[in-house]
């Protein structure tokens, strides 16, 4: 008994080590799948990692702190000491965007996730179901479409007040209307398709149909549309925050961002 419980545990501790080396052969052979196959998308990506790691760590990379400023270098071009130079009143301006990715990238993800997911659904039940819902819907989201949305952001904004959260949840209100056209033109061609109305003939229900056969399917989709409206977020930011509008006056003392002087 004393001989077998460690055999016992030996063998099961290099089980566990070998399914962990199998996951990441399998992990790396995915990856140098997907570099060989769409070396412009792998190159692309690792911009984007570098970018979130560069807002992570961003105490570190700064070389000056970005709201110190030095009144003997104002408004000097890029040196061996500022490489991005320095702005109006000595900031540091490789800083200052070092640190302004924070907020950017927080509001822009924050945004596009929260307004991209809850027009996902909204079209899903709009789509899926149909009928007067469907065309009420479609009605507020002509609505919504109907603003710019620079300036549908901005009346949000300064109707609900200062801040980041207001920032987030103004953007994501422009990006509703896109998910749910999107995902209900996805789901008008789904629900037709045989394995779903397979489904519902064998009983199941209609959240069943929609979260377990529907939904999956729209995933593709969703992320294009995530990815595709960071940068419109993060534009929209800058703009709500551009130097002599209202809304920068009544953000938070020393807030960066980008495109933010």
């Amino acid at each position: 008994m004393t001989v077998t419980e460690p055999e016992t545990a030996y063998s099961l501790q290099q089980g566990r080590q070998a399914v962990e080396s199998s996951r990441l052969r399998r992990v790396r052979g995915g990856l140098s799948t997907f570099i060989r196959r769409s070396p412009l998308s792998a190159f692309w990506g690792c911009i984007a990692a570098a970018i979130l790691v560069m807002a992570i760590a961003a105490p570190v990379l700064a070389p000056y702190e970005p709201l110190k400023s030095d009144f003997r270098a104002m408004s000097k071009p890029p040196n061996e000491r500022h490489y991005f130079g320095t702005d109006q009143i000595g900031r540091d301006v490789l800083s200052r965007v070092i640190y302004g990715s924070r907020a950017s990238l927080t509001i822009a993800i924050g945004a596009v996730l929260f307004g991209t997911t809850l027009g996902a659904f909204w079209g899903l039940a709009s789509g899926y179901f149909g009928g007067r819902f469907d065309i009420v819907s479609q009605r507020v989201i002509e609505f919504l479409q109907s603003f710019p949305d620079l300036i549908l952001a901005m009346a949000i904004a300064m109707a609900l007040g200062a801040g980041f959260g207001t920032v987030i949840v103004a953007i994501a209100i422009t990006r509703i209307p896109f998910g749910g056209r999107v995902i209900r033109a996805v789901v008008l061609s789904l629900k037709e398709m045989s394995y779903v109305e397979a489904a519902r003939g064998l009983g199941a229900s209609h959240l069943r149909i929609m979260l377990r056969h529907i939904l999956p399917q729209c995933v593709a989709p969703y992320l294009i549309l995530a990815t595709t409206h960071l940068g419109v977020a993060i534009i929209i930011e800058a703009a709500l925050g551009f130097p002599g509008s209202a809304f920068r006056r009544r953000l938070r003392p020393g807030a960066i961002c980008w495109l933010i002087p």
